[in-house]
């Protein structure tokens, strides 16, 4: 397949057809015509259980129904895939389990539990389970010493954990090695490219986190965006870096192409993932209203799965979306120049790692505030629930004039009474000379 899933579904869909025929073909007997087209039959719905339709189940059916040996294992693989990109976490356990347990009775355990740690790496991550994808890391790390061709899937499974676990400089290492594989290397190469965007988007590093998206979607067709379930991440990675880059607006239409493309099929993952990527957007164009519209529907998506980690994912991200949008900000990043939003929304992204501790995160931002304005020093402060304020942060040497704390006063009083003040950088008050 090498990652070609449009033009390979494609090709494979006109041999099924050849094969259904009554064309005659050559040296091909019966009985292996119809042991070739179960088994193109079960490939495509492998291509298919990672699209939101039901086309996998319907070739599930029919698989069941011609009863070829093998294929009550792969039947409940493809239910298994089906339900697990489609966010019903119950019935991918039930056809799991029951794949585990045919593969036993069969004979191809191998088999089956290597198909079954491939998948649950993109699982995982859809899901956002971080445990289940460090089991997939660490079954596949074992595994790639029998098979050293699973050693590439075994390090993109632990970028993945490292990524959910929201280590994302941790992560790049094991993540970045998909840059220096040929186009198409293998299964899941594009999406590979997403995570990696993942992990540069969240750390602000939104030109790299493009090039890497631009290196799948510059080769990748139409029917290879086909595949939520592999391919959309990295289509989300990219509108969002490139709101990080200041083109909020390109970035929206884009949003909403994707969302009117897939909207039809109601798949309950992949409108989540869009509204999700729209939050980040927003918040990035400092779109309140957008930010919480996109979260709710992210909410409403995710919650009709009634799988925990999703669920909980929800409670993090509006908690820290309303964190974000607290109106004690000083700085209104829409008034700001593009190039001048994209440096702090650089520093910002920084706070979305535990790579830096508390204070260094605050003195990384302040400095990227004053030096972006042209300053020579400037105050970070915390308010407190009685109205006083602390300094948590300073750049420069002076201390602060005197003269400045009426002025903060005022906004932090504002900011108490859950008031929003647009501060400019050019309506503080100049100190008395």
């Amino acid at each position: 397949v090498r990652d070609s899933f449009g033009a390979t579904h494609a090709q494979w869909q006109r041999t099924v057809a050849l094969l259904e025929s009554r064309q005659r073909i050559i040296g091909l007997p019966d009985n292996l015509r119809v042991r070739y087209l179960s088994g193109l039959l079960f490939a495509l719905g492998i291509a298919e259980s990672q699209a939101d339709e039901d086309s996998a189940l319907q070739r599930a059916e029919r698989l069941d129904r011609m009863g070829v040996a093998l294929y009550p294992m792969n039947t409940d693989q493809l239910r298994a895939m089906y339900y697990a990109h489609q966010g019903d976490g119950l019935r991918y356990q039930q056809y799991r389990e029951r794949s585990e347990q045919r593969a036993i009775q069969q004979g191809a355990i191998w088999q089956n539990e290597t198909w079954a740690l491939l998948v649950q790496t993109i699982v995982s991550h859809r899901h956002h389970d971080a445990m289940a994808a460090k089991r997939a890391a660490e079954q596949l790390h074992t595994a790639s010493k029998t098979v050293p061709t699973l050693g590439v899937f075994a390090d993109r499974s632990r970028g993945i954990y490292l990524l959910l676990r929201e280590r994302q400089a941790e992560a790049l290492p094991w993540l970045a090695r998909c840059m220096n594989e040929p186009v198409r290397f293998n299964f899941g190469w594009g999406r590979a490219h997403g995570a990696l965007a993942r992990a540069y988007n969240d750390l602000g590093r939104y030109t790299e986190a493009a090039a890497a998206c631009e290196r799948v979607l510059s080769v990748f067709t139409p029917s290879d965006l086909a595949f939520p379930g592999l391919m959309l991440l990295t289509e989300c990675e990219q509108i969002v870096a490139r709101a990080g880059l200041g083109d909020h607006a390109s970035a929206r239409q884009a949003l909403a192409r994707l969302i009117e493309k897939h909207a039809p099929n109601a798949g309950p993952l992949t409108m989540a993932e869009l509204h999700e990527a729209g939050m980040r957007i927003a918040l990035l164009a400092g779109d309140a209203a957008a930010a919480r519209e996109h979260c709710a529907g992210m909410t409403k998506w995710y919650k009709k799965t009634r799988i925990s980690s999703l669920v909980q994912r929800c409670e993090l991200l509006s908690t820290r979306l309303e964190r974000a949008l607290r109106p004690a900000a000083l700085v209104s990043l829409p008034t700001l120049p593009s190039q001048r939003a994209a440096n702090i929304t650089r520093s910002v992204g920084l706070q979305w790692t535990s790579e830096l501790s508390a204070e260094q995160r605050t003195s990384h931002a302040l400095a990227v505030l004053v030096e972006d304005a042209g300053c020579e020093r400037g105050y970070y402060f915390s308010v407190q629930t009685d109205g006083g304020f602390v300094q948590r942060a300073a750049y420069g040497q002076a201390p602060l004039d005197a003269a400045l704390r009426p002025w903060l006063e005022q906004r932090v009083a504002a900011a108490l009474r859950d008031h929003t003040i647009t501060t400019t950088f050019n309506d503080v008050p100049e100190p008395p000379s």
